[in-house]
């Protein structure tokens, strides 16, 4: 993965990714996903906990996507109660 830099990205061809945990055992539940597979079906973004691992998606907290500006609207993520 190459990057210019620049924020926000002007060049399609570059992508920037990032996977982080707050922890050791949250960082083990990342393990699991193929974020960077095309066609892997993630949301742009994901918050999840541990729970994940024994819970399955009734453990994500929130997730959903970018429009092309790189701006979040009410309409493009969902928040867990």
């Amino acid at each position: 993965m190459k990057s210019s830099g620049d924020w926000p990205q002007k060049d399609p061809a570059l992508l920037t990714g990032v996977v982080a945990a707050t922890g050791v055992k949250g960082m083990k539940a990342a393990y699991a996903n193929q974020y960077f597979a095309g066609g892997s079906g993630f949301p742009d973004f994901m918050i999840f906990s541990v729970d994940m691992l024994k819970d399955g998606s009734d453990a994500v907290k929130m997730a959903g996507f970018f429009n092309n500006q790189w701006k979040l609207s009410k309409e493009e993520y969902v928040v867990q109660q």
